[in-house]
């Protein structure tokens, strides 16, 4: 079987009904081939596959997997994989050696990688999140920091997002390349405001999705799309944060995938961006109505105005434990 025609398997069983990144894991376990999953497990190996999913999530996807052999989709996911060649999109599967060992490791990987640019040969990640609506200084700060850790040869990884990501991408791109984390298919550029920072990253780093092309942006895709930020991360840094909003998420998924968790001391306590990192403080985070406890590690990182370079330094010095 060729690379191209084992990719339009993997497609497909991505594509199942309630396969989920965990469900397709368990279904490898199985196989390491999508094909001998979707055209030869029987139903009872199927469920056996399944050990520990629910029963309505195992009939939906032995379902799905029955439906697909009556009517396959292989030319459209052939088409599909053509269109993201023409468009030099790299398509890398969890198994392949050039899926980052970080992210890999994470429960809910994406079975599937979609890369505009070039992946870094070395995954030294830290990922710079924080609020849409950033004050001046929150600005100043993600370039600045994000420009001193990629002149140390770390790799930035943010979300394109308005706001902190922005000013992250644009100040790594000042020392070196950075990843973009999207939340769409990689022919779909969100927010548009940001087409041309979008382009320069894939020029000089990369974009990465886990979305085929033709898939829009939507508020859970916004969500999901967090793990993958920090996953790609051996820790996270948040700039400004309101006590809700998508860099909770972010949070979150951190304290779950043990990442550390490194944040500077706002310079106004009063603004609502604040909120949410006056929290970190106390190792807690407002999330789903609640205040959880953080159990990873949580740095405040020592500001002295405008030395961004001693702020990049103290954060590395702490990664590169974990990174060694």
């Amino acid at each position: 079987m060729t690379h191209r025609t084992s990719l339009i398997y993997w497609e497909a069983l991505n594509e199942i009904g309630g396969v989920t990144p965990s469900i397709f894991k368990k279904l490898l376990n199985y196989s390491k081939e999508p094909y001998s999953i979707l055209h030869q497990a029987s139903e009872h190996e199927l469920i056996e596959a399944l050990d520990g999913v629910t029963k309505s999530q195992k009939e939906r996807v032995v379902k799905g997997i029955q439906e697909y052999r009556k009517n396959p989709r292989d030319d459209f996911l052939d088409k599909r994989l053509t269109t993201a060649k023409n468009r030099e999109i790299e398509v890398i599967t969890i198994a392949d050696e050039k899926y980052p060992a970080n992210l890999k490791e994470v429960r809910d990987a994406p079975p599937l990688l979609y890369v505009l640019g070039s992946t870094p040969q070395h995954w030294r990640a830290i990922g710079v999140v924080g609020t849409r609506n950033p004050t001046d200084y929150g600005k100043e700060f993600a370039e600045g920091i994000s420009r001193e850790i990629a002149r140390r040869r770390w790799v930035i990884v943010s979300g394109l997002a308005r706001g902190i990501d922005t000013y992250a991408h644009k100040g790594a791109l000042e020392a070196g390349p950075t990843v973009a984390v999207v939340a769409s298919g990689l022919d779909k550029i969100y927010p548009a405001e940001n087409k041309e920072l979008f382009q320069e990253i894939a020029t000089k780093g990369a974009v990465i999705s886990e979305h085929p092309i033709g898939t829009g942006v939507s508020a859970a895709n916004l969500v999901t799309r967090n793990r993958i930020t920090s996953g790609l991360s051996v820790a996270i840094i948040v700039v400004e944060t309101g006590k809700q909003g998508g860099t909770i998420h972010t949070i979150r998924y951190a304290d779950v995938q043990k990442r550390k968790i490194f944040y500077a001391k706002p310079r106004d306590v009063r603004v609502k961006q604040a909120r949410g990192v006056l929290l970190l403080h106390d190792k807690k985070v407002f999330y789903t109505k609640k205040l959880l406890e953080i159990s990873t590690e949580v740095y405040e990182i020592p500001v002295t105005a405008g030395l961004f370079g001693s702020y990049a330094d103290f954060v590395i010095n702490k990664c590169e434990k974990v990174n060694k």
